[in-house]
């Protein structure tokens, strides 16, 4: 999807979803990007079962290669 300014995107966000940035974002110093994400929860899940909350689960991209330290890396990484 193309930064066009005034353009608004909304998706689903489920299990099988990919989002979030793997890569740092690397615009130029005049290029901002603004972002609002809101959620909502319900008290069950499809078809009447009980919801949970489901934990972040890491998986590669096609361009990358399984390996056990890059999971430990993205499980443990700490913010700059």
């Amino acid at each position: 999807v193309l930064p066009i300014y005034n353009r608004c995107v909304i998706f689903n966000t489920d299990k099988d979803s990919n989002h979030g940035h793997p890569e740092p974002l690397t615009t130029p110093d005049h290029i901002t990007r603004r972002s609002i994400a809101l959620y909502y929860y319900t008290a069950s899940g499809v078809g009447g079962e009980p919801g949970q909350r489901n934990k972040t689960h890491y998986k590669p991209r096609p361009k990358d290669r399984w390996s056990l330290k890059y999971y430990l890396n993205k499980l443990f990484r700490t913010k700059a």
